[in-house]
């Protein structure tokens, strides 16, 4: 009967001769044990400054180790991936730098011949230095935010960046068409980015999976559970002709990427009677008035409420979703809570009736001017808010405006000092656990953490 294995029977070592049942049961587990297949289509591409892709034909049921080495340099491994993926994405690489990769496919120890694609060299990087002034003790986590050339025109160029607490670049997106705002880490590992006045869904081999140009898209972007964008957008009106205001509204993007679901727009529910003069007196991009200035929302399914922030009034609206009924008007003007801030940015929830926000002060009475991080508490049925947590700086910060304030899963606040290209992470008893600064002249507008993983399992 011919043999299952039909492969090249090795010799069998003279001191196992002696023993002839032995013998033959490592000889036929060595005949039967075959080597790994050969990794096939092996592509590796520069996809950035910091992040070269490599796939290759699938190979369910096999790992494949990937070796890279530098130009001159000596191979080492840097992941194993399962063969299946057909995919890795390498981070933190040198810009404009020359790597080799080597492919192998293995089951168990036993690997097949090496696969090596063609030498791949890293792109140009634009991002200017980036120094941790105050290092993190988190390994797990990353930093995920925009870096531009101080300016206010939504052209500028800038970069989208991923670093590690040790300020290792590890991912980059160069974009010559304007600069990164919003960036939403959303639930299936890819990314909601806000560029100039677009909205651009990535993966995180930059492939843009969607991107949307229909509205003038600013500051903030959330996904619905059925998979829809909401975002806010500017709403360009004349009440007076000759007179343009710039208003906003909240804009929810269909399933089909072009069509608008629903929205709400500013000027239905606030008298345009209702203006901050010195914002107003702005032509903002040269469009009209700056008038309302919305710069957050925050979509709360369950509970059927959008909550937006509108800069130049001090204002938090609490809209009822779908209706589009306000429900209470918190701040200046508003039921309840003035002056708790001023052109504030960043309202992120930290329990129902609770809310983080950086309260940038640009136009708060008094000097010198200040920026602080705040934590209010609310009860809208008794019409009372109040200040509960304050972080301020001796000497104090001041960003006149962009900025953010993210909740962190061990109750720390990270926070974005814009026009200071400063990010840094702090305790509720006032201690900066970690710090980040950009070169002076660099601008950054919002910060958000994700898992490391996220990057190193794609």
């Amino acid at each position: 009967m011919p043999s299952a294995c039909p492969r090249r029977r090795r010799p069998v070592p003279r001191a196992l001769a002696a023993a002839p049942a032995l013998g033959l049961l490592v000889a036929v587990a060595t005949a039967c044990s075959a080597p790994a297949p050969s990794v096939r289509q092996v592509i590796a591409a520069s996809i950035s400054a910091r992040n070269v892709k490599v796939t290759w034909e699938p190979l369910p049921g096999q790992e494949v180790v990937i070796e890279r080495a530098p130009k001159g340099g000596e191979f080492a491994r840097v992941a194993r991936k399962d063969g299946s993926r057909a995919r890795f994405l390498d981070l933190g690489l040198q810009p404009a730098t020359e790597y080799r990769y080597r492919l192998k496919a293995c089951t168990g120890d036993v690997c097949g011949a090496p696969a090596e694609p063609p030498p791949v060299t890293t792109l140009v990087s634009y991002l200017t230095p980036i120094t941790v002034t105050v290092p993190g003790t988190s390994a797990d986590d990353v930093v995920i935010f925009g870096a531009y050339p101080a300016s206010v025109d939504p052209s500028t160029p800038g970069q989208l960046v991923v670093v590690d607490r040790a300020g290792t670049v590890l991912w980059e997106v160069d974009s010559r068409l304007g600069f990164f705002v919003e960036v939403q880490p959303l639930a299936d590992g890819t990314l909601a980015v806000q560029r100039a006045a677009d909205l651009l869904w990535y993966d995180l081999d930059q492939t843009v999976l969607m991107h949307y140009a229909g509205s003038y898209v600013h500051h903030d972007i959330d996904q619905l559970a059925d998979g829809r964008f909401a975002f806010i957008a500017y709403d360009l009106f004349e009440p007076t002709p000759g007179v343009p205001f710039l208003g906003d509204s909240i804009r929810i993007l269909g399933q089909d990427h072009n069509t608008i679901d629903w929205q709400w727009r500013c000027r239905d529910y606030i008298s345009t009677t209702e203006l901050n003069q010195t914002d107003w007196n702005v032509m903002l991009w040269g469009m009209g008035h700056d008038w309302t200035h919305a710069n957050t929302i925050v979509f709360d399914e369950p509970a059927g409420r959008v909550y937006l922030s509108i800069r130049n009034l001090n204002r938090l609206y609490a809209v009822d979703y779908p209706s589009g009924e306000v429900a209470w008007i918190m701040g200046d003007g508003g039921d309840f809570g003035a002056g708790l801030w001023d052109h504030a940015h960043g309202f992120e929830f930290t329990a129902p009736n609770r809310f983080l926000v950086l309260d940038n002060g640009t136009q708060r009475p008094g000097t010198p001017k200040y920026s602080r991080v705040i934590e209010v508490e609310f009860d809208a049925d008794t019409k009372t808010a109040a200040v509960v947590w304050e972080y301020r700086e001796t000497p104090d910060f001041y960003s006149p405006f962009l900025g953010s304030a993210e909740p962190q899963a061990n109750g720390d606040v990270l926070v974005a000092d814009g026009t200071n290209g400063r990010l840094f992470q702090v305790s509720r008893d006032q201690q900066v656990t970690w710090e980040l600064q950009l070169e002076i002249g660099t601008w950054t507008y919002k910060a958000v953490t994700a898992p490391r993983a996220r990057f190193t399992e794609w």
